[in-house]
């Protein structure tokens, strides 16, 4: 049954505290260690009444310690269920790996197997991470805490030698303090149609062990779509680049551009610039049952580098008419 500070103290349960502080010094002082030497009774009274002080003298703290009830309401607010909350057993960590599928893979959809980490308790540790050995601890005398002193202070640590075993110990070689050591497991992953770059895709249960006795976690696989040669992606629509002709600019014409589902011909209008971009309705795709996306064809003007002379009189006489053309008052030939 735990202590009733205002008990151990002394005082009222409405005592101010002032007449906290004075039953807390006159305490301290009574049952300090160091009026006490070897006195193990009035060593632990000494604590209690650390542990008492502590609460009734931090407003906060006091005000909890008198009502429960409010903490109790608390809690359940933010668990919905008080017990359950407590008791809950966590899940185990996540296991996170990228793995990269090509482009038409993404598109279509694919099953692939991948290895992966399977992690299971160390047997040289039995899951600890530490190798403890017979011997105590030289700097506790295998008590697993260091006591410090200041004035009226008593602060117990865990022993950083030990880490409170109270027995040497070291670090296990075999999962380097983990408690956990991993050999690799192929499985076999489905990625679904119209997967993207930065999707993860989820499998229960084969992350890492819980220390907790719950369930493992889970593996989470980050996708990384690979480039195409030929079309790029942004969401459910596809982009391709092609090149056409000054004439076909000017005059108007059509092209022939790939698609995901075969060559498709498109119609140039008139006038067209450079960086213009055509749109083919339906020719994207689909993600998670949604409508088709369209397709985006980005259209290049192809410039000759090296015409033929007869190539080259027709540009000289056409740039000529142009340069006519754009004179002012000057709209034909």
């Amino acid at each position: 049954m735990s202590q009733d500070y205002y008990q151990t103290l002394g005082v009222a349960r409405d005592a101010s505290e002032i007449e906290i502080k004075k039953a807390f010094r006159r305490l301290a002082k009574q049952y300090h260690p160091d009026r006490n030497p070897n006195d193990p009774d009035a060593e632990a009274q000494f604590k209690k009444v650390n542990e008492a002080y502590e609460t009734l003298s931090d407003p906060q703290k006091r005000k909890a310690y008198d009502n429960p009830e409010s903490l109790f309401d608390k809690l359940k607010g933010f668990a919905g269920d008080f017990s359950w909350g407590f008791t809950q057993k966590r899940r185990g960590p996540d296991i996170k790996v990228r793995h990269p599928i090509s482009f038409m893979d993404a598109i279509r959809g694919t099953a692939q197997v991948i290895d992966v980490p399977e992690w299971s308790k160390c047997d040289a540790c039995d899951g600890t991470g530490v190798i403890v050995h017979p011997e105590t601890c030289s700097v506790c005398n295998g008590k697993g805490t260091s006591e410090h002193r200041h004035g009226n202070m008593h602060v117990v640590f865990t022993c950083d030698s030990c880490g409170g075993l109270g027995q040497r110990n070291e670090r296990c070689s075999s999962c380097g303090g983990r408690g956990l050591t991993s050999e690799p497991r192929s499985v076999t992953v489905t990625f679904p149609p119209g997967v993207d770059t930065g999707d993860v895709i989820s499998v229960p249960g084969l992350g890492r062990p819980s220390s907790q006795g719950g369930p493992p976690g889970n593996l989470l696989i980050l996708v990384v779509v690979q480039p195409h040669e030929i079309f790029s992606r942004k969401g459910s629509h596809i982009h391709v680049s092609a090149e056409i002709s000054y004439t076909t600019a000017c005059l108007g014409g059509s092209v022939t551009v790939p698609s995901l589902s075969g060559d498709v011909r498109v119609v140039v209008p008139p006038g067209t610039s450079h960086g213009k971009v055509l749109k083919v309705a339906g020719k994207g795709i689909s993600i998670n049952g949604g409508p088709l996306g369209d397709q985006f064809v980005s259209l290049g003007i192809r410039v000759l580098k090296d015409p033929p002379e007869c190539v080259r009189e027709l540009l000289e006489n056409l740039r000529d008419l142009e340069d006519q053309v754009s004179r002012p008052g000057q709209s034909s030939c």
